[in-house]
């Protein structure tokens, strides 16, 4: 999901929760806050994909540091319609977050 759609999302789902009087510094908090949950939301359910010795590799790219981006592109090659995939587990997150 591109960055720009991730801060939408996010926004969207700050005006939904009825936040609507927070200070600038509150916002981008809590945005900040609300990105990272979304981040570790997909990981766990990208793990739940994941065949054992997928789960070890992934694992291990972990403990080596590897960046954002080598991370995702291991998930997107190794889970089958990823699209689909990422698009219910953003959904997940939205029906958690606001209930």
């Amino acid at each position: 999901m591109a960055q720009k759609h991730i801060h939408t999302f996010i926004e969207e789902l700050i005006e939904e929760k009825g936040f609507k009087d927070l200070t600038h510094k509150m916002r981008e908090e809590m945005t900040q806050d609300i990105k990272k949950s979304l981040d570790e939301f997909v990981i766990v359910r990208s793990l739940a994909q994941f065949s054992e010795e997928e789960t070890q590799q992934f694992n291990q790219m972990l403990n080596e540091k590897k960046s954002g981006s080598e991370l995702q592109q291991f998930i997107t090659e190794h889970i089958s319609d990823y699209e689909t995939f990422l698009s219910e587990t953003i959904i997940a997150f939205r029906e958690a977050y606001l209930s």
